[in-house]
């Protein structure tokens, strides 16, 4: 099976459950010897704009409005 992971994208046990499902799901389900992990890098602001308002995406990512977790923290 492949398995698209990044650790930017997990966060600890005291954040978000969405983001520390991630590393949850590798480390029950990854076997080295028949599984691969892809490395799966952050989505690009063009790639944002096919599902989001342009000029909401830019606000997130410039640190003016709102993420989707109600903070105003900046990727990893």
């Amino acid at each position: 099976m492949k398995i698209a992971y990044n650790p930017q994208i997990s966060l600890g046990a005291d954040e978000w459950i969405s983001l520390s499902k991630a590393q949850k799901v590798v480390d029950a389900c990854y076997q080295p010897e028949w599984d691969i992990l892809i490395d799966s890098p952050p989505a690009t602001a063009q790639l944002l704009y096919l599902a989001h308002d342009a000029e909401y995406v830019d606000a997130v990512m410039s640190l003016k409005e709102y993420n989707g977790f109600g903070n105003f923290r900046p990727a990893s």
